[in-house]
């Protein structure tokens, strides 16, 4: 993928995910807590089905970022550190959200992109301090 075209889907990425948990994820759990209110499992289920794929297309594009970072040896720590914050300041609402039995593969999901990239963190300031 050309530069350009990856850091405009870095930085829309970015601001993907302070958009997806303060009004997408935390809107629905709100507008599911409150339609389904006689109903936990329904409302469980509700919400799971709803916001699974979101979750899916918010963190598709991290994990095939993480894998082509992996195997590139021109990473920006930067933007490894950018993409960490994001997550890693929102663990609260994270969990918050979906902190439930029913989409506990979506908090995984997050925890373990959360830990690849803190490797490839680490990976490229041993990568640097060998070079130096």
């Amino acid at each position: 993928m050309d530069r350009e075209v990856l850091d405009l889907r870095y930085i829309s990425w970015l601001n993907a995910v302070k958009i997806s948990i303060s009004i997408l994820f935390n809107g629905k759990r709100i507008l599911c807590d409150h339609v389904f209110l006689s109903s936990a499992s329904i409302r469980e289920s509700c919400f799971k089905d709803i916001s699974r794929e979101a979750a899916t297309l918010l963190f598709g594009f991290l994990q095939v970022l993480v894998a082509v970072k992996s195997k590139n040896n021109s990473l920006d720590i930067f933007r490894l550190l950018d993409m960490y914050t994001a997550i890693s300041v929102n663990w609260p609402e994270f969990e918050s959200i979906f902190g439930f039995k029913s989409t506990a593969a979506v908090l995984s999901q997050a925890l373990n992109l959360l830990l690849k990239l803190s490797e490839l963190v680490i990976y490229v300031f041993f990568d640097f301090e060998s070079m130096v």
